[in-house]
């Protein structure tokens, strides 16, 4: 046998009983020079890794999440008040206020009078109408039957005739039922009004929750309409802005910690509105661009 071929022999076993065949890594070239290296070793410094994929997926996860925290949103809706705002149904309400009240023995309201007394319930409005003062004996019981009297002739004459909506609101509230915007209704009139209104201008399935002053636990300026209407609609006060004409509906949407919006067609003018609401508009067009600029951004703008 050659020398060659046991010396080689030789060298194999004694690898072997050191510890085996060295890794191919251990018979790597030297790495090439390095700057970084060098200010490294220099320093007695580790130089930094290179990013793995590995080390880039969590960032990247976390990432992505943030990104859709940011682009979801919490439902957002729309609840209206409806005489002045929605429906132009000045002359129903008047006419039948003269009626009711020359039925009873009354004089009956100028123009003015029925605009300004419309901050009122309808008992309380007519009890003032009728010149009764709150706190007297007969201001509640009169503003009571006359109060009935007023309803069950003012609901019978609902139609698109006496109380169709103003012109380009009914396309905002139908394009907000399209897009499935939660709605609401609240009027300081009676509930069965609010319905009457909303079923004869053909938008009454769009809205989850309408009420009146008789069927809530108090009316405007105070919050408890909206505080119910929010519940029904699954709805925060936040996520809630609230459509009006009368200062009223300002406070009780601010009293609810709702947004406001007032709209300056309806029975009182814009420097009465103005205190009590977040924006006014004048417009329906401008009005469609603050409720698009809320259910966007959850701002009134």
């Amino acid at each position: 046998v050659p020398v060659s071929t046991v010396m080689l022999a030789v060298s194999a076993a004694l690898l072997l009983l050191a510890g085996g065949v060295p890794s191919a890594t251990a018979w790597a070239p030297a790495p090439k020079f390095s700057t970084s290296g060098l200010f490294a070793a220099r320093h007695r410094l580790t130089p930094p890794a290179t990013p793995t994929l590995s080390t880039r997926r969590p960032i990247r996860r976390r990432l992505v999440f943030r990104m859709a925290a940011a682009t979801s949103a919490a439902p957002r809706g729309v609840c209206w008040d409806v005489d002045g705002t929605l429906a132009d149904s000045f002359l129903l309400g008047y006419s039948a206020t003269k009626d009711v009240l020359h039925q009873a023995g009354y004089a009956e309201p100028s123009g003015d009078e029925y605009h300004a007394y419309c901050i009122y319930t309808t008992p309380v409005r007519l009890a003032r109408h009728a010149g009764l003062e709150p706190g007297t004996d007969d201001f509640e019981r009169i503003g009571a039957d006359l109060g009935r009297k007023f309803d069950d002739m003012y609901i019978d004459l609902v139609s698109t005739d006496t109380a169709a909506f103003f012109p380009g609101v009914l396309e905002i509230v139908e394009g907000l039922g399209s897009r499935k915007v939660p709605l609401g209704a609240l009027t300081n009139a009676a509930v069965g009004y609010a319905e009457a209104v909303l079923t004869v201008n053909g938008v009454r399935m769009m809205f989850s929750s309408v009420h009146g002053a008789d069927d809530v636990p108090a009316p405007k300026p105070n919050p408890d309409g909206m505080v119910v209407c929010l519940s029904e609609m699954g709805l925060e006060a936040q996520d809630l802005v609230y459509v009006g004409d009368s200062p009223s509906d300002g406070k009780a949407a601010r009293a609810a910690g709702c947004k406001s919006v007032g709209v300056a067609w309806g029975s009182h003018p814009v420097e009465n509105l103005a205190p009590q609401f977040d924006i006014i508009v004048r417009t329906p067009a401008e009005l469609d661009a603050a409720l698009r600029c809320f259910l966007t951004t959850g701002l009134v703008c």
